[in-house]
């Protein structure tokens, strides 16, 4: 069963950064072998949650949410301290805005869409973009986004994300994140799927 869930936030209006103007949508992740795809998965933060190995992923799943392709499998083990960690999709990899390099123009997108559910069910996530604004390359975003921490269900569910300004968004490096953490997990190990993410 699929379900069709709508999230809001604002973004506040920041200055222009040259950055690759792509028409709407803009896929983060289709499928695996996409060659569309703007996003490049692999980044985990804090430190010290890539350094106890508290993130795994796999890009090429089946079935995804139309059982037509593939989707992102990511398992969180948020057992040990810090317990929390989070997966970062940037546009390029291991990127973070320390160097110069182009990101993606999203000044004229209305909204993030993404599929998610969960391995059991009951797993919480939090979904954010544009973490990387501290960076001198990072996001133009003056403050990252957030979405509410999400209930997942075993069935896969779509998400919207309303932008309701996104004018300052003509530099982004980070896209999309996945948050975890154990104190909204009663199970520490979860196991979630993403699927179709984009803008437009």
């Amino acid at each position: 069963m699929l379900k069709h869930v709508s999230i809001f936030f604002a973004v506040l209006v920041l200055g222009l950064i040259a950055s690759t103007s792509i028409a709407a949508p803009v896929y983060i992740y289709k499928d695996a072998n996409y060659k569309g795809n703007k996003g490049v998965w692999g980044n985990i933060m804090p430190p010290r949650a890539a350094d106890i190995d508290s993130v795994r992923f796999k890009t090429a799943v089946k079935p995804d949410f139309d059982g037509k392709g593939t989707a992102v499998q990511v398992s969180f083990d948020l057992t040990k301290p810090p317990h929390w960690a989070g997966l970062v999709v940037p546009v390029q990899q291991d990127y973070w805005g320390e160097w110069q390099a182009e990101g993606l123009d999203l000044s004229r997108v209305q909204k993030l869409v993404f599929w998610a559910r969960g391995e059991k069910g009951g797993e919480q996530i939090q979904i954010k973009a544009f973490i990387a604004n501290d960076k001198e390359f990072g996001d133009s975003a003056d403050m990252p986004i957030s979405s509410d921490w999400l209930t997942l269900t075993k069935d896969w569910q779509k998400y919207e994300i309303a932008i309701e300004d996104s004018s300052q968004l003509k530099r982004v490096i980070t896209p999309f994140a996945i948050i975890a953490n154990e104190a909204h997990n009663a199970d520490p190990k979860i196991v979630i799927y993403v699927d179709e993410i984009y803008y437009e």
